[in-house]
């Protein structure tokens, strides 16, 4: 068990939140399954990992410019993958570059379309890496302890 909700995307099975005596509280432990939390957003592992790649991470804030928890849930569910969200944006912005009077956004996910300001350079390989890292993550045979006494 962790305090690190970021290793629900590596598909940790379990993230502890507000553990009494880290905090001198009384209140109940919280504890997160992984695979409950996809479940219950209705997505796969990957598509949990996607939604987490756009919303960045704290130590390189890369991601895409203008989404934010709101949009990225908006566009994940409707997309389902980073690649889907930037096929559609891509396509609503030829359709604007094609037509002569620019077409406003009719639905949800259009809204949050032309929002996207930014996508950093080289981000589908970013995506690449990152992407390997969380859904098969390495394991270091030295920091394991499976000794039988």
């Amino acid at each position: 068990c962790t305090t690190d909700s970021d290793l629900i995307a590596s598909g940790l099975p379990a993230v502890c939140r507000e553990i009494p005596f880290i905090r001198n509280s009384t209140d109940p432990v919280v504890v997160y399954h992984s695979p409950r939390v996809w479940q219950h957003l209705g997505w796969s592992h990957a598509t949990f990992v996607d939604f987490c790649l756009l919303l960045g991470k704290d130590e390189d804030n890369v991601r895409l410019g203008g989404v934010g928890k709101v949009g990225a849930r908006i566009l994940i569910d409707k997309y389902r993958s980073i690649e889907g969200i930037l096929d559609a944006w891509k396509e609503h912005l030829s359709a604007n570059s094609e037509s002569k009077k620019r077409k406003a956004p009719t639905t949800k996910e259009e809204k949050w379309l032309v929002r996207i300001i930014d996508v950093p350079p080289n981000y589908s390989d970013y995506l690449s890496e990152v992407r390997q890292l969380l859904l098969d993550p390495p394991i270091f045979a030295s920091t394991l302890d499976i000794s039988v006494q």
